[in-house]
């Protein structure tokens, strides 16, 4: 279950949540809009996938960092709900945040995994549905799991050891019963574990093909410095037989001459 009492809180501790939040809404929030304004405009330039995925990315990611001035107003007031005070407001920012959380991981999973693929089928032509159609699938699942609260009339509520707005398995499920295990494994630790393993296996998948075409351009390289090597050698020693031969031709010559004079002397 979760805790419901802030006095498990420390000031120092408080403090020091209060500062990342700022700093997550001071630096994240102007840093995510230009950069997705940057996207929007070269996706309206230029449309492609990478420009689609980091729009998805840039988006979620300013949602998520303007989220975190309410917990940042809580944590500076002694663990004291602030904006949260108002069960509408914590209901909708514990909704958002639960669903923009899972949301930026799963992006950061596709695009591992469009790379690799466009890496090792460079011919393979992606495009839009390649990034929307997993996107707004995924987005229609967490924001279905995330309404289950609601379908048991059970709220989210306000726990000042985090300073945000959450709701507990335990409210609909009994603890330790297999529906309590079974949304627990499929949304909490499914929905980060796999796009987890996604991105590692696609990084170590990139790693290896990188490698790979790395070997091959160095041996091209290198063959390329051998046949080089050789056709200069092969014109120098060319060099010296042409000079070797007009040398010979040039005494020919000169006995040539020599012998008319001696005849025409005669």
């Amino acid at each position: 279950m979760l805790a419901s009492t802030s006095d498990q809180g420390t000031t120092p501790t408080l403090w020091c949540y209060g500062v990342v939040c700022v700093l997550c809404f001071t630096l994240g929030v102007p840093a995510n809009f230009f950069s997705l304004t940057y996207f929007i405009r070269k996706y309206r330039h230029r449309s492609s996938y990478v420009s689609l995925l980091y729009i998805f990315i840039f988006g979620v990611d300013l949602l998520i960092c303007t989220l975190f001035l309410p917990p940042a107003v809580s944590n500076f007031s002694q663990g004291q709900p602030g904006f949260f005070s108002s069960s509408v407001f914590c209901s909708a920012w514990g909704f958002f945040f639960q669903v923009t959380h899972r949301l930026t991981v799963f992006c950061i999973g596709l695009m591992s995994v469009l790379r690799t693929l466009t890496m090792f089928r460079p011919f393979l032509r992606l495009n839009f549905k390649h990034a929307a159609w997993p996107f707004t699938t995924y987005l229609a699942l967490v924001l279905i799991q995330n309404t289950i609260p609601w379908w048991y009339g059970v709220p989210y509520i306000f726990v000042p050891d985090f300073a945000s707005c959450m709701w507990d398995y335990g409210q609909v499920f009994k603890p330790g019963s297999v529906g309590n295990k079974t949304v627990t494994l499929v949304f909490e630790v499914g929905q980060y574990l796999v796009p987890l393993f996604l991105i590692g296996i696609s990084h170590f998948l990139s790693v290896i093909l990188l490698k790979k075409k790395n070997t091959k351009l160095s041996c091209s390289s290198q063959q390329n410095g051998i046949s080089q090597q050789n056709g200069s050698i092969s014109q120098q020693n060319g060099i010296p037989q042409q000079n070797g031969i007009s040398q010979q031709n040039g005494i020919s010559q000169q006995n040539g001459i020599s012998q008319q004079n001696g005849i025409s002397q005669q």
